[in-house]
């Protein structure tokens, strides 16, 4: 099967440039208390060890599922890249004859107020 576009297998990843966007851990933070918030209302309990429940075998499922899903999602961006980078080059195309047209009417408007100053 071809990979998509952006697609780099086990490729290393460089160092992480600088960002001013918030940190992720506590996000993830919040995403697990969020969880266990969640999942105390629905089963009126928190969920503790010996339950009856056979952990590794729900968190291997539970893995497989995320597995489809990120699968889907670099999919997903592969298809939707293209398009992205074709939307950016038309946008740039449009802002260099948008700024042609402002310079075409700003040269109008000189003419037009030499015109007029012409008249007077």
């Amino acid at each position: 099967m071809p990979k998509p576009a952006g697609w780099n297998g086990a490729k290393q990843q460089p160092d992480p440039k600088p960002s001013q966007h918030p940190p992720i851990g506590p996000m993830v933070i919040a995403d697990i208390e969020q969880r266990c918030r969640d999942g105390e209302a629905e089963y009126g309990q928190p969920l503790r060890g010996f339950n009856g429940i056979d952990a590794l075998g729900e968190a291997y499922r539970e893995s497989l599922d995320q597995s489809l899903y990120l699968r889907q999602a670099i999919y997903e961006m592969g298809e939707l890249l293209p398009l992205v980078e074709s939307l950016l080059a038309r946008f740039e195309a449009l802002e260099s004859r948008i700024e042609a047209l402002e310079s075409r009417i700003e040269a109008l408007e000189s003419r037009l107020a030499a015109h007029k100053s012409d008249g007077k």
